[in-house]
């Protein structure tokens, strides 16, 4: 945990995640030794872990100049291969000895942007959507870096990451609305979001 300077003072933040060795246990409320400072946005069940993909690195190494460390989007686990455009909610995924759920897109905040030093980092990131996901721990386990990432069930093909997150910020009509509350695994608060959507013709946001 530490502060992270920014207008208004400096707020304590866990966004700061590092490169480890050697294997770590994944469990029901997340990596073991993973610290979460807010609480109302971030952990719990739902959102147990954050997968970032790794093709968002090049794109952010280029707006910034300078080179990212695994971990630089405050994720817990960087990833090879899929996307946000590929992952689907309700995905199944084996990492190691641990399976995991797709539950939601991550909904990037302006601790990242300070994270970064990047004003616009927040907007550069969510469209298109490329902030990452999160995930609910199914079984637990240990993962390692190197471990492979394999798809085990798809539940829900066609409604990607990058689908719901622009669904969210771009406002769904009520049937798309409505098809997204129906999606299995997809987590609170974005089920309620959605069901308003549906029942009152309004944007989900």
């Amino acid at each position: 945990m530490r502060t992270n300077d920014g207008p208004g003072g400096p707020p304590r933040t866990a966004i700061l995640k590092v490169p480890v060795e050697g294997p770590l246990r994944a469990t029901r409320l997340g990596l073991v030794g993973d610290e979460v400072n807010d609480t109302r946005h971030h952990g719990g069940p739902d959102r147990a872990v954050l997968f970032a993909s790794r093709a968002t690195y090049p794109v952010f190494e280029a707006r910034l100049g300078r080179p990212l460390a695994p971990g630089a989007f405050g994720e817990n686990l960087t990833v090879d291969g899929p996307s946000d455009a590929d992952v689907c909610i309700g995905d199944r995924w084996r990492v190691g000895e641990a399976e995991f759920e797709v539950s939601s897109p991550r909904s990037p905040c302006g601790t990242l942007a300070r994270h970064l030093a990047d004003p616009g980092a927040v907007e550069a990131i969510g469209e298109p959507h490329r902030a990452g996901w999160y995930a609910r721990v199914l079984v637990e386990g240990l993962v390692r870096a190197g471990d492979a990432l394999t798809l085990l069930a798809r539940s829900n093909p066609g409604w990607t990451v990058v689908r719901i997150a622009a669904a969210k910020r771009d406002g769904a009509s009520p049937d798309v609305a409505r098809a997204i509350a129906a999606l299995a695994g997809l987590a609170e608060p974005w089920l309620s979001r959605f069901r308003e959507r549906a029942a009152s013709g309004g944007r989900a946001s």
